[in-house]
């Protein structure tokens, strides 16, 4: 398994608290690896206001909408100047607290991979992988007289799969002189993925990566199965509003009735079932948009 380095390349949480909230924590956390913030004589898309530090961090705030909340953007020089526990601690603290947050995208590199992007483009061609995500997205581009960041070699290559408007979108490059290993995560999955990786311990962080790697795609390839070196998928799926409440309906009834539904259900021969749902019905009204929501998806 190869992690000479794997960490955040990218990271994009919004916060919704006002700027004073979300300039105490940026004190708090990131100031001493990031510098003081100054103030941009103008804002950025969404956002009429910004506060800037070094290596290109921003905290946007004073959105064009009413709904107050700030926007802390690492790009991938500032991820790699904080310590990834200060970024486990940041989201820790925001969840004791009970802050409303968001991880509007996230992206993970993994360095010094035993693969190049000849490889990746080459599997996927010949259609060996396993994704959602059609081969027609597949693209490259090769810079030829290109030196490397290194200086020893000329001719660089990336190779991306996946749309940029996605979920999810790899990147697979040689510039630097070795290969780079990159996922970006956006949306409902960022926000998924990124909870799960940086709110558990770091040293778990690149196994729970590939994990999501993996939900993503696989190669079946010797070099696939020595980079992930058995592990296994996260299964991580995002749901919708409405699977989302009938998700949170379901765990209440096994986690907070489902023995004394037991005991009745076998003291009574079952016939309890029958009862309950005849009396369950009559009081569906009340959550007449989710059976609507799932009448809809079945139709």
């Amino acid at each position: 398994m190869y992690k000479d380095y794997f960490g955040i390349d990218y990271l994009r949480v919004t916060v919704h608290e006002d700027i004073g909230f979300c300039q105490s924590q940026y004190v708090r956390f990131f100031q001493n690896y990031l510098s003081s913030l100054i103030d941009n004589t103008h804002g950025s898309q969404g956002f009429r206001k910004m506060r800037s530090g070094l290596l290109g961090f921003r905290l946007k705030y004073d959105p064009s909408v009413k709904n107050k909340y700030c926007s802390f953007e690492f790009p991938g020089q500032a991820c790699g100047a904080v310590p990834p526990d200060v970024f486990s601690e940041f989201l820790h603290f925001l969840e004791d607290h009970d802050i409303r947050y968001k991880i509007t995208r996230v992206d993970f590199a993994i360095d010094n991979v035993g693969f190049n992007p000849d490889d990746v483009y080459d599997a996927i061609m010949e259609n060996k992988i396993r994704s959602l995500t059609t081969r027609e997205t597949l693209r490259i581009d090769y810079s030829p007289l290109q030196k490397q960041e290194t200086g020893e070699k000329v001719g660089t290559k990336t190779v991306y799969f996946g749309s940029r408007q996605s979920e999810r979108f790899l990147r697979v490059y040689d510039k630097r002189g070795y290969t780079r290993f990159e996922v970006e995560f956006k949306g409902k999955r960022s926000d998924l993925v990124g909870r799960e990786v940086l709110l558990s311990s770091v040293s778990s962080w690149h196994t729970r990566i590939l994990e999501n790697v993996n939900d993503f795609i696989e190669f079946f390839t010797e070099w696939w199965r020595d980079f992930v070196s058995g592990v296994g998928r996260a299964f991580n799926k995002v749901y919708s509003a409405g699977e989302k409440v009938l998700q949170q309906k379901v765990d209440w009834l096994v986690n907070s009735v489902s023995r004394t539904f037991a005991e009745v259900v076998q003291l009574t021969n079952g016939k309890i079932l029958d009862e309950m749902l005849r009396e369950g019905v009559k009081k569906t009204a009340r959550d007449e948009r989710l059976l609507y929501y799932f009448g809809k998806q079945v139709a």
